[in-house]
């Protein structure tokens, strides 16, 4: 059986202070990362039905969520890295509502299909991103 995600530290629990503060410096940094990743991906106008970045940024950050929360279960850290890095950073790079705006938008465009092809492949990519992130940070989580 796996070790459960939440794994608690046995250091004291950061301040309540510390620990926005934390969660507000990785949500600047993960959103800018978001920007970043659109400006990268962006196709212009040629295809106004794309969803790649924010499709890149949600598979991205499952990834990176699950890889981070495997390594913590494995190899327990600073209180408040898990809030900086899985609440902020990753908080704000990834972008369930830009999702369901986009879903939307395909829906109006295109129908059903591309729509319910775009939300059903996010949800699966998301998940095995997720699962594969997860396994490589519990396998990767004794190293020093």
């Amino acid at each position: 059986m796996s070790p459960p995600l939440a794994v608690r530290s046995r250091r004291p629990a950061p301040a309540p202070a510390a620990e926005w503060l934390a969660i507000a410096a990785g949500g600047a940094i993960g959103a800018t990362l978001r920007v970043a990743l659109g400006r990268i991906v962006d196709l212009g106008d040629a295809s106004p039905g794309l969803v790649a970045a924010t499709l890149a940024s949600n598979l991205i950050g499952a990834f990176a969520l699950g890889f981070l929360l495997g390594r913590l279960t494995v190899r327990p850290t600073h209180p408040l890295l898990r809030p900086f890095l899985a609440v902020g950073v990753l908080g704000s790079f990834t972008t369930w509502s830009t999702l369901v705006a986009e879903g939307h938008r395909l829906l109006a465009l295109g129908g059903a299909a591309p729509a319910l092809l775009y939300g059903f492949a996010s949800l699966v990519l998301g998940l095995a991103a997720a699962r594969a992130g997860l396994g490589l940070g519990r396998a990767g989580g004794g190293a020093t």
